[in-house]
């Protein structure tokens, strides 16, 4: 992502003159905050962005996968590696993508990007799933290496895609059914 950073946000920068995309390199004020947020908030933002989305492009480039299987002549596995390490791949482009974009718009500023970063901090559930998608993609990388040893870097995305989208899917699910069950409770309160 910083090499992302150095090719588009800095002619970005250059063009429409704005201090955000230094914010993001920007080390936080550790008085103010009180260590209460991260030393670097705007990498901090930019590796959760780019962490949900590439989970959300591994989820689909295996949906992909699974839906364009019988279009191909390739063997299904190597094809979901493909469909896998690519959805990885673009989504965790895209999350780049989308900070440059609230950059250049000027919806980031370096006290914004101190507050996200205190709730992002502070958010257990969040941590967690981070942590477990860590975990997850160490796996994943283990296996596909494993398995498929001449997959090369794309097995590696693969992996980590595999892995994230392990996790990210019941994650996704059960919070969608926690908040279902919790409008539930309201109706028969009311």
């Amino acid at each position: 992502m910083i090499l992302f950073y150095t090719l588009f946000a800095l002619p970005l920068y250059q063009k429409y003159n704005t201090m955000v995309f230094s914010d993001l390199f920007k080390q936080v004020d550790l008085d103010t905050w009180n260590d209460q947020v991260p030393t670097y908030p705007g990498l901090s933002l930019l590796t959760h962005v780019s962490a949900r989305t590439l989970q959300v492009g591994s989820v689909l480039g295996i949906v992909t996968g699974i839906v364009t299987t019988r279009f191909v002549k390739a063997p299904f596995s190597s094809h979901l590696i493909k469909c896998s390490g690519g959805g990885a791949f673009l989504g965790a482009v895209a999350g780049g993508v989308a900070v440059a974009a609230m950059a250049a718009n000027g919806r980031l500023d370096a006290d914004g990007l101190a507050d996200r970063a205190y709730r992002l901090k502070h958010n257990e559930k969040q941590n967690s799933l981070s942590q477990q998608q860590i975990a997850a993609s160490l796996v994943g990388i283990a296996a596909i290496s494993f398995l498929f040893p001449k997959s090369g870097p794309l097995g590696v995305l693969a992996g980590v895609g595999l892995g994230s989208a392990a996790v990210f899917v019941p994650f996704f699910v059960g919070t969608a059914m926690q908040k279902y069950a919790e409008k539930e409770k309201e109706k028969e309160n009311l």
